[in-house]
């Protein structure tokens, strides 16, 4: 699947684009852009192993029900890849279903971030930019969390898997009360190697700016 543009659709889960266990598709210059879930998966619902290259999530929402989960693409027991991808703008949850993984939210597998963007994305709990929880091992290289906001924690990232870091920069991320730029949490051990965090931001009384 090549040069398309799934925008202003709407669906209980995976409002742009929903992939099954068995699904194995190649996504390369696409856009998901103003798709509603209602659920989870504001532009993209995977639960298979797409390889994403030079597609952008653009102002997708998830949320208006429970449980919310990943404004940008939903991803569980799957392992995607994602190589120059941006999550821009999008976001997730309300006061009436929390919501986490404003970009993206992964859970289970084992997916591969390489030059991928987050950047102004928002969540009403946890993880503006990225929340990854369960068994999941992400790994991440050359990735960015620009201007992300969490209500809760990890304005960056919210991770509770066994995640490798490797030459990413945490800048300008907010999160209330703690985790600015990135929560990890859980008993599972992760990597970071070359990781900045820069101007990040945890509310007063919190905890980790950082």
């Amino acid at each position: 699947m090549s040069s398309l543009t799934f925008a202003n659709n709407e669906a209980d889960y995976g409002a742009g684009f929903y992939n099954t266990t068995e699904g194995r598709p190649t996504l390369t210059d696409v856009t998901f852009r103003s798709n509603d879930a209602r659920a989870s998966g504001g532009g993209m619902h995977n639960s298979g192993h797409p390889v994403l290259n030079d597609v952008a999530f653009v102002e997708n929402v998830a949320g208006v029900g429970f449980p919310a989960r990943g404004g940008g693409m939903y991803s569980a027991g799957g392992s995607p890849t994602f190589i120059d991808v941006t999550f821009a703008r999008n976001s997730v949850g309300s006061s009436l279903s929390l919501g986490g993984g404003g970009g993206l939210f992964v859970r289970d597998g084992a997916p591969i971030l390489q030059n991928v963007t987050f950047e102004e994305n928002d969540a009403f709990s946890r993880g503006g930019g990225l929340e990854t929880g369960g068994d999941s091992r992400p790994t991440l290289r050359s990735v960015s969390f620009v201007n992300n906001d969490a209500g809760v924690s990890g304005g960056g990232m919210y991770n509770l898997g066994a995640a490798t870091l490797v030459d990413v920069t945490f800048r300008g991320n907010t999160a209330l009360p703690e985790g600015g730029g990135m929560f990890n949490g859980g008993t599972q051990r992760s990597l970071l190697i070359n990781v900045a965090f820069r101007g990040n931001t945890a509310g007063a009384g919190g905890n980790g700016g950082g």
